[in-house]
């Protein structure tokens, strides 16, 4: 049982990794989906059937109005919403709690803090909601050739199964491993 969800687990970041990259590089296209919850909601179009891909973006005040961006794929919209929801709440407490890592500029971030706090940024959420409306006219429609599924070995593998997929991109950064990348 742990085994075949650890699998699936694996599958879905991979699909989620994979179709973020892609999309933000203008291969897949995005569109706005209802839900439930006080947030928008939108649905990245990925070639792979068997998933749902979604971002929820929600505007907070913490004393300024900021957004928080919570993204996960799933096998349906309900599960893949419920996980979204999960790293949603997390960004909120970070960006909440931002001027802790700002305040002291002897501590490096990492390209995950600072793209978070960009994009929490009306600048930020401007480019987000730009490439979120716009549609693709070279849309990615091929399954992503595998480079890696597999277990990887580690100290505990006897009891713990660590699996890994990966896909490959077709997007390159240019040498832009900044917090402009979404």
């Amino acid at each position: 049982l742990f085994s075949k969800e650890g699998i699936k687990n694996s599958y879905n970041e991979a699909v989620e990794r994979w179709s973020l990259r892609e999309w933000w590089g203008g291969q897949l296209n995005c569109h706005t989906v209802a839900c439930q919850g006080d947030y928008h909601c939108f649905e990245i179009a990925t070639p792979f059937e068997d998933t749902k891909m979604l971002i929820l973006e929600k505007c907070i005040d913490v004393g300024e109005l900021r957004y928080a961006y919570g993204f996960a794929c799933s096998d349906t919209l309900k599960s893949a919403t419920k996980s979204a929801e999960k790293e949603l709440l997390r960004n909120i407490n970070i960006i909440k709690h931002s001027d802790l890592l700002t305040k002291n500029n002897s501590i490096e971030l990492s390209l995950q803090e600072r793209s978070l706090l960009y994009f929490s940024k009306k600048e930020g959420n401007d480019l987000f909601r730009l490439k979120a409306t716009s549609q693709s006219k070279d849309t990615w429609n091929d399954l992503p050739r595998i480079l890696f599924k597999g277990e990887i070995a580690h100290d505990l593998s006897e009891s713990i199964l660590c699996y890994r997929t990966l896909f490959q991109n077709n997007i390159k950064l240019k040498g832009r491993e900044d917090e402009f990348y979404f």
